[in-house]
């Protein structure tokens, strides 16, 4: 039998070099771009899982302020680590427990910069911010008026949890301005009880929590004036100072005869001196040195008392 032969033309070549190299260089260019978005992917989600924990962790220290009608908190500690105060097993018994957050999530202050530890371990912002934190009553509200946490990932995506001063807590929809809420005008004459006496030229004391870091003086009430008709005052009635001894405020206390001015301040205070004499029948202006001796942070009062008046000021202890 007569033997076939096949011939193969151009069109049915194999695939050369070339076409194999530009193939392989396509696949490997879609596949990078598919490992940085896959990775870009993954530093989102540990962005937004970090947040849900940390308002998870917020939420749980609230509730448990409330439940045991005592106080809880959250306290940033580092870059990337916080701690909660709170009642963990549910048996009465609060404890400290230190959570981190994903790999690549920091803390940030207001000008998106990650916080930072100073050589006394207290955490503190580059640019001279607050550092943020949140201390629960037994109502499960915050001495202040509002708190943000601001966390930023390795892709400088960012999101923000804010604690209220009502003690709402939210993810990544933060309210700056209050809403403006109509009020009564009150008549200072005909509005007021003839028998609510209350001495003093100056604007009563706003203890808002929004309030800001000084404030006017409170009309300081006399508890009894006696014949000497003697007075006391501050020259202020709102400070604020930073926890555990990191600031000092002075307040000038006014008196109006002689007698000894005595300071009693709350537990978390120290004021000096604790005491002063005042031997001039027509008093004079004294000052007192307040600074916090803890950790504890809020509003504390601090009263001070001479022969015949007493009065108070409040002083506002944050980081």
């Amino acid at each position: 039998m007569p033997q076939t032969t096949y011939s193969i033309s151009n069109q049915q070549r194999g695939v050369g070099v070339l076409e194999l190299l530009l193939v392989l260089a396509l696949v490997a260019v879609l596949s990078t771009f598919a490992v940085i978005g896959i990775s870009r992917s993954r530093t989102s989600i540990r962005l937004q899982n970090s947040t849900r924990i940390f308002a998870g962790h917020a939420e749980k220290a609230r509730l448990d302020a409330i439940r045991r009608h005592s106080a809880t908190s959250i306290d940033i500690t580092g870059p990337n680590t916080y701690d909660v105060f709170m009642d963990f097993e549910g048996k009465g018994i609060p404890a400290t427990r230190r959570f981190t957050l994903d790999n690549g999530i920091v803390f940030t202050d207001a000008n998106n910069s990650p916080l930072t530890v100073d050589g006394a371990g207290e955490v503190s912002s580059p640019n001279g911010n607050a550092v943020p934190w949140a201390d629960f009553d037994f109502r499960g509200r915050t001495t202040e008026c509002t708190m943000l946490f601001r966390l930023r990932n390795s892709n400088s995506e960012n999101s923000t949890l804010q604690v209220m001063g009502s003690g709402d807590i939210t993810v990544n929809t933060a309210v700056s301005t209050p809403a403006t809420i109509p009020y009564s005008t009150v008549n200072q004459t005909n509005d007021v009880a003839t028998t609510a006496i209350v001495k003093g030229a100056k604007l009563p004391l706003n203890l808002s929590p929004c309030g800001t870091s000084s404030g006017s003086s409170g009309s300081p009430v006399v508890v009894g004036s006696g014949s000497s008709g003697c007075e006391i005052q501050p020259s202020v009635g709102l400070v604020t100072i930073r926890r555990n001894g990191g600031s000092t405020a002075t307040v000038n206390i006014i008196v109006n005869s002689a007698g000894t001015i005595t300071a009693t301040p709350s537990s978390n205070l120290a004021v000096t001196p604790a005491t002063r004499s005042v031997t001039s029948s027509s008093g004079g202006t004294f000052a007192f040195t307040i600074s916090s001796i803890n950790k504890s942070r809020g509003v504390f009062a601090v009263s001070f008392s001479s022969p015949c008046s007493s009065t108070s000021i409040q002083v506002k202890v944050n980081n």
